[in-house]
């Protein structure tokens, strides 16, 4: 594989659901049934018992060393050590490996996946998984969507704790928690879709066709926007409520 080079804003984009993470603790809380998906139906029932655990992803288990983990990434991708990213985000103190990886789920198109590595444990913590925008990869709308559905279905047989988790719930502004479970050491998975703002591809009308320049009532017209998916991210994290990242002392400043 080409060798890659990403700088800091893919960084900053691998380590940001940390932030996310813990600002919206409190909310999941609230929610304890599904809400109805988008189309209008409710979502398969979740079931009662605590069977599923969040160790991370695939061999990349918490707890390990970088270097275990490039081994792991090896096995699971068959990618050398000398392939992949490394990053370090300088605002949480912590280091991160990248890897992009095509058709995780088939026909997603491209992911990058980030490893992100404790400030003082120096162990994996937090595994991201990103398609579209925020790992800079082109993504269709329907084929985030898509791919999100497929991967809803999957986590909500999975065997979830019932408190904390939820089912096509709106967070922050431009998101929807597609799904999000706690096994029972309070390690989560959250599968988010972001929603973006994009001018609506305007269509040739009877004046471009004839060669004719656009009247200047057209050009005063402002660009109609629309709604539509922009970057799904699927999330491992070892510690939601407090995570192992820098921050300044009490009573240092």
């Amino acid at each position: 594989m080409a060798e890659r080079r990403h700088d800091l804003t893919l960084a900053i984009a691998a380590a940001v659901v940390l932030t996310i993470a813990t600002s919206l603790a409190p909310a999941w809380a609230q929610s304890q049934s599904a809400p109805p998906s988008a189309a209008g139906k409710q979502a398969a029932p979740l079931p009662e018992q605590v069977t599923a655990e969040v160790t991370g992803f695939r061999s990349a288990r918490f707890g390990m060393t970088m270097e275990q983990v490039q081994e792991a990434i090896r096995q699971d991708f068959d990618i050398a050590a000398k392939d992949i990213g490394r990053q370090r985000n300088e605002l949480q103190k912590t280091e991160v490996l990248s890897v992009d990886i095509d058709n995780l789920v088939p026909g997603s198109g491209r992911a990058t996946v980030f490893y992100l590595f404790g400030y003082a444990s120096k162990k994996l913590i937090h595994v991201n998984v990103v398609w579209g925008r925020q790992a800079r990869h082109d993504a269709a709308p329907a084929t985030l969507v898509n791919t999100g559905r497929i991967l809803q279905q999957y986590f909500v047989g999975q065997g979830f704790a019932r408190e904390g988790r939820l089912v096509n719930k709106a967070a922050n502004a431009g998101q929807i928690v597609l799904f999000q479970g706690f096994d029972d050491r309070k390690r989560a998975v959250q599968l988010i879709l972001e929603m973006s703002e994009v001018p609506v591809p305007k269509q040739a009308d009877a004046r471009q066709s004839s060669g004719k320049p656009p009247s200047k009532t057209d050009a005063a017209k402002p660009a109609e926007k629309q709604v539509v998916a922009s970057t799904l991210r699927l999330s491992y994290i070892e510690n939601v409520t407090n995570p192992d990242i820098y921050r300044v002392p009490k009573g240092k400043f």
